[in-house]
């Protein structure tokens, strides 16, 4: 009979596994697969010698964030969940799809100012969104179902949607980010007479900047590169 359970990968281990790894089954699986996989590898293993090997179900939803897609897919969903302000907080808005994280009375006064910019519409949020801390938001910006962390700053008339922008990165006036992931300290210029767009699930790693007028598509990036502005990648993996 086919289980219908999944592993999460959520292990807990006893100190004695130390024992385990620096023993001569492991060290023989490594050789011969090359690999030491924990659900295929170690843990036949140790059922086979006669170790207490326990699995507990748990209830509720599982997610797969193990590719670019898939991570998107299910921040969109924790994000848009009915019951998201179990682990979100309070949202700002009645609907309960925008949230603008705080957590001191330095940064209250921040996300006040965030809030009534998307109040009187200066701000526009479609779908969900979730705002870290001490971001900056430029008028005119739009933002769907996305995530925006900590100490970013989007400048006037950006357009973000179903992506994930990680911590203190600047997106640039214009700039159009969809289906995709934008790292941390990542610099995306961008203008109005230039706009860079980047789309279609592509990653863009650490330390990357971005010049303005670039078209990026479904193209990884990988950390601490220049790309210089006007550049056209598709379909791409830029690693130097």
């Amino acid at each position: 009979t086919k289980s219908r359970l999944a592993n999460t990968g959520i292990y807990i281990l006893s100190p004695e596994i130390r024992e385990v790894f620096s023993g001569e089954k492991v060290r023989r699986l490594m050789s011969e697969r090359l690999r030491l996989d924990f659900g295929m590898d170690l843990i036949p293993m140790l059922v086979e010698s006669g170790y207490a090997v326990y699995g507990y179900p748990l209830r509720g939803d599982w997610y797969d964030i193990g590719t670019p897609e898939t991570y998107l897919d299910s921040m969109i969903k924790l994000i848009n969940r009915t019951n998201a302000r179990e682990y979100l907080g309070e949202p700002i808005d009645a609907p309960g799809k925008i949230w603008i994280q705080a957590h001191d009375q330095r940064e209250n006064m921040g996300r006040e100012r965030l809030v009534k910019k998307i109040r009187d519409g200066a701000i526009r949020v479609e779908g969900a969104a979730l705002i870290g801390e001490h971001c900056q938001i430029g008028d005119n910006v739009v933002i769907r179902d996305s995530c925006i962390d900590n100490f970013s700053i989007i400048l006037e008339g950006a357009v973000i949607e179903r992506s994930a922008i990680l911590d203190r990165t600047i997106i640039g006036e214009s700039a159009q980010i969809s289906d995709s992931i934008v790292s941390r300290h990542v610099k995306v210029s961008s203008s109005r007479d230039r706009p860079t767009r980047i789309n279609e699930v592509s990653v863009i790693g650490d330390d990357v900047a971005i010049g303005e007028g670039c078209l990026i598509t479904a193209t990884k990036i990988y950390p601490h590169i220049v790309i210089p502005r006007n550049t056209r990648l598709e379909n791409q993996i830029i690693t130097t």
